[in-house]
């Protein structure tokens, strides 16, 4: 290569091959780091105040909690006062009810009060408070019990001090509402209604219970969200029976998915399904 063909020699402190960059070029890049380092410094301030944020909320959700808590004491000592006062027998009277998905020894889970109807129309002119079983219904070995309606059914009424209480040997949920008008079904496992089960009236059109198992499903413990293990279709485990007939009168059961509310009508002697009791006791205001 001619001598005068040779690039320039480095300027001190300059790697070799490196070209000096303009000094506004410099001044730039210097300017784009800067920025940066301010926005990195932004977003960190802002986590920061996010994290202490959502700690506030928590403090807040807990307080008013307590609040609330404090609030139905007050108002259940009030209808406990008037109860007495109109000549109300102790046992039915309402006392200091406890939150829903709390478990009460002796009783089981605590899901509401309920208002059952004869029919759409017609009132039962009760209340009652509703406590769901801790577990899934279980077979006489204390397994868990896919099975049948009919299966469901006769197992129900065989119960005997199952979780501290016996079942209720009636199956439909007329016969079911029969009982809580002459107190006999009060205190016993049965198979709840549709309404208990995912909120519906038998049409499965209006809402007409709002505290109900799948709206409450993560307070029941376990349930089953999937189909049986062995994948059959036959197998709708993932499906909770209710004690409500369809409204075609014919031999199927409203069922739903407590996964996802999503309801459907079996035949009561076919598809084997998962089944939680529910268990009641009277109220008054």
């Amino acid at each position: 290569m001619p001598p005068d063909s040779l690039p320039p020699a480095p300027a001190d402190g300059q790697p070799i091959g490196v070209q000096t960059l303009p000094a506004d070029v410099r001044a730039k890049i210097a300017q784009i780091g800067e920025e940066i380092t301010r926005l990195q410094q932004e977003e960190q301030s802002l986590k920061e105040e996010g994290r202490s944020l959502s700690e506030q909320a928590k403090n807040l959700a807990e307080i008013l909690r307590k609040q609330a808590m404090q609030k139905d004491q007050q108002a259940a000592e009030i209808r406990v006062q008037i109860a007495k006062l109109s000549g109300a027998q102790a046992q039915t009277i309402k006392t200091a009810m406890p939150r829903i998905g709390e478990k009460i020894e002796g009783k089981g889970i605590y899901l509401g009060v309920w208002h059952p109807k004869y029919t759409i129309d017609k009132s039962l002119g009760k209340a009652f408070a509703v406590y769901a079983a801790p577990e899934d219904l279980t077979n006489e070995h204390g397994e868990k019990l896919v099975a049948t309606f009919q299966d469901h059914a006769k197992r129900v009424a065989a119960l005997k001090g199952w979780h501290g209480h016996d079942g209720f040997d009636g199956d439909y949920d007329w016969k079911i509402k029969r009982g809580l008008a002459d107190g006999s079904v009060v205190g016993k496992w049965f198979i709840p209604a549709r309404e208990l089960l995912c909120g519906f009236d038998v049409y499965g059109i209006k809402q007409v219970q709002d505290d109900n198992m799948f709206v409450h499903k993560d307070k029941l413990g376990k349930i089953t969200t999937l189909l049986s293990s062995a994948g059959c279709d036959y197998v709708r485990e993932d499906y909770y029976v209710s004690s409500t007939v369809g409204r075609d009168g014919s031999n199927g059961l409203h069922c739903s998915r407590l996964s996802d509310g999503f309801g459907a009508c079996f035949p009561k002697d076919r598809y084997p399904m998962s089944c939680r009791p529910v268990l009641v006791e009277e109220l008054v205001y």
